[in-house]
């Protein structure tokens, strides 16, 4: 931005644009992605102080997803006219917003548990998230101009169902291998954290595809 005072050229700051809805998605998005990245790492690392490490950085990304939440229906709230259907924002809003507490809460399992051997389909499991997480943060950016997101829908609907196999695979081999009944429930519960989670992202993913569709 550049000012006249006196005669002379002053340069100042030029004026952020202001964040709009799109901008919001995509930025709770892309912190889906981080934090799958983050969940990942966690599970395969054996030492107990890089994993609190990267479960206080997951923990500090779904803080700043909570506030882009916080953000975006503060906007809501204040907008007369908004760019799709208002329980659609709400909607979408609440499943990214799901995604990120379900990858955070499987961080913290494995943490609080104190998992010395993670098997290696629980990992496996934690990829497919990242997959997933991958896929939603480049499908997002495309609700502002109305792309089509066919491809998006179908891709997660293919990886919440190789997260089922995984996810039953695993509870067969935790049951028939393991032996210390509290070993067994804590891997467990972290198993189905990240099965919910997987389940959560086939959600957003349909909550995308009946936003595109009604707004196309």
């Amino acid at each position: 931005m550049v000012l006249r005072q006196g005669g002379k050229m002053l340069f100042g700051k030029k004026k952020e644009d202001k964040e709009d809805f799109f901008d919001l998605f995509n930025k709770a998005a892309h912190n889906l992605e981080t934090a799958s990245e983050l969940l990942l790492k966690i599970t395969g690392v054996d030492s107990f102080e890089e994993r609190k490490q990267l479960r206080s950085q997951l923990h500090d990304l779904e803080h700043n997803s909570d506030e882009i939440t916080h953000r975006t229906m503060n906007m809501l709230n204040a907008t007369f006219v908004t760019p799709m259907d208002r329980e659609d924002i709400s909607l979408l809003t609440a499943a990214l917003d799901d995604c990120m507490d379900g990858i955070d809460e499987a961080g913290d399992l494995i943490v609080l548990y104190e998992i010395e051997d993670i098997p290696r389909r629980l990992e496996k499991q934690a990829q497919i998230l990242q997959e997933c997480a991958k896929e939603t943060m480049q499908a997002l950016p495309k609700l502002r101009k109305k792309q089509n997101i066919k491809d998006y829908t179908v891709k997660i609907n293919s990886l919440e169902n190789k997260g089922d196999k995984q996810y039953r695979k695993i509870l067969a081999e935790i049951f028939s291998s393991e032996t210390d009944p509290i070993y067994v429930i804590k891997l467990k519960d972290v198993v189905e954290s990240l099965e919910t989670t997987c389940d959560s992202f086939e959600r957003l993913a349909n909550a995308v595809e009946a936003i595109y569709i009604k707004e196309s």
